[in-house]
């Protein structure tokens, strides 16, 4: 009894507390469970089947991996208790299940199919979803494309047109006023000389009446 109760202990004068490993870091993340299975599993190596709800001592860890950042997945280690071979499975939060992770397979896991061929449902439709979206707005963009081309060919006329009138020089529209005011002087004056001429013949006339 008096070995129990000694005051102090021989420590080693090249002892270094910063090298020994902290079982509290090792232990961190991990723990020592008992567990109902919550899938049934067979073994890979003795073919043995583990049903539902066997329960088993389990080593609980947590995986750096988090389900949308912030839920945790667990992983659990067991030993087949045929075999004593290490089987691991994890959870599952996407479809709210369990999956065997290696050592064993689950034989038929009909909710992980089920919430499975909902997850690929969904997708088709989100993807039939935006194809279906995306080929409207390209019909769509493809006719307000058309009404663009028409109305840059309409600003393209009108600016050919601009450009023509903004073509002319000063002196080529004088030279067209002065060529206008000549061709309308040169029919005054033809005009005044029939006049004339109509004049005369009337009075020629009456000189012979006489």
């Amino acid at each position: 009894m008096g070995d129990r109760k000694e005051t102090s202990r021989y420590v080693p004068y090249h002892f270094d507390a910063s090298k020994v490993m902290n079982q509290a870091k090792l232990r961190r993340g991990k723990a020592t469970v008992t567990l109902a299975m919550p899938m049934a599993l067979v073994c890979e190596h003795c073919h043995n089947y583990i049903n539902r709800n066997t329960k088993f001592n389990a080593r609980k860890e947590t995986l750096k991996e988090k389900y949308l950042g912030k839920i945790e997945i667990f992983r659990f280690i067991i030993h087949c208790d045929k075999c004593t071979a290490q089987i691991t499975f994890k959870t599952n939060p996407q479809d709210g299940c369990y999956e065997a992770e290696s050592g064993a397979y689950a034989p038929r896991d009909a909710w992980g199919e089920h919430m499975k061929q909902q997850r690929e449902d969904a997708e088709q439709a989100k993807l039939e979803e935006e194809t279906g979206t995306l080929i409207e707005s390209m019909e769509r963009r493809a006719v307000e494309t058309a009404r663009q081309m028409k109305d840059v060919a309409k600003l393209d006329a009108v600016s050919a047109r601009s450009r023509v009138i903004e073509g002319l020089s000063v002196d080529a529209v004088a030279a067209g006023a002065k060529k206008v005011e000549d061709g309308v002087k040169a029919e005054v004056d033809k005009e005044a000389a029939d006049i004339a001429k109509a004049l005369a013949r009337k009075k020629r006339v009456k000189r012979m009446g006489r």
